[in-house]
Parts: structure tokens; C-alpha cells; sequence
């Protein structure tokens, strides 16, 4: 016959349950700041594509960053639902896909501009 393990008093239970919250907010706080540094680096290769979009291929670079900042838009909200939300589900939103293009390697071929081959 297998010995039975006591059960845990309500007292242990609560306390149990009370670090078990404590543990999924500071989680949530940890994944809000992880979704805010993914905001901040989608918002700095939104401004680099941007920039790069005077060097060519312009229509490309700019939907590929109006894409990063949609993403940062949303990692952003993500972020405030994870601060604001001590229990439950959290219903975050999911990331959009970046545009999809024909890729062409022709960029790699030519030198850039100003440098002589």
C-alpha cells in the first residue's frame, strides 16, 4: 500500500497561489521590456531602411519599414498589456508578415555609388 502524502493546509495553498502571481507578474514585467526593446529595434531598422530608400530600391525598403513600424506599433501595446494585466489571459497581438518581393541580386553586383570597380 503507497503512504499517503498529507494535504497542503488552505494556508499553503494561498501563500502557494500568492507566489504563483508574484512570479507571473514579474514574468509579464520581463516580457513587456523584451517587447519594448523589439519595438525600439523595429523602429531603428524602419529609419535605416527609410534612409536607404534614396540609394535605391525605394519601393521596397519603404513597405519593408512601414511593416517594422506597424511592428513596433503593436510590440508596444503588447508591452502595456503585459504591465496591465496581473492575471489571466492576456490576448496579445500577433505580428503582422513583412511583404513578400521578387528577390533580385542585382544590388550585389554594382558597386556603390561614388566607388569605382
Amino acid at each position: 500500500m503507497e503512504p499517503t502524502l498529507p494535504h497542503p493546509s488552505a494556508q499553503d495553498l494561498k501563500a502557494r497561489l500568492r507566489r504563483l502571481r508574484e512570479q507571473q507578474l514579474e514574468h509579464h514585467a520581463k516580457l513587456a521590456e523584451f517587447a519594448e526593446q523589439m519595438a525600439e529595434a523595429a523602429e531603428a531598422f524602419a529609419a535605416m531602411l527609410e534612409a536607404a530608400a534614396s540609394r535605391g530600391d525605394a519601393t521596397r525598403r519603404l513597405a519593408v519599414a512601414a511593416a517594422e513600424r506597424e511592428v513596433a506599433r503593436i510590440q508596444r501595446r503588447n508591452a502595456a498589456k503585459l504591465r496591465n494585466t496581473a492575471t489571466g489571459c492576456l490576448d496579445l497581438e500577433h505580428l503582422p508578415h513583412l511583404p513578400q518581393f521578387e528577390v533580385s541580386l542585382d544590388w550585389a553586383r554594382e558597386p556603390p555609388p561614388g566607388e569605382a570597380e
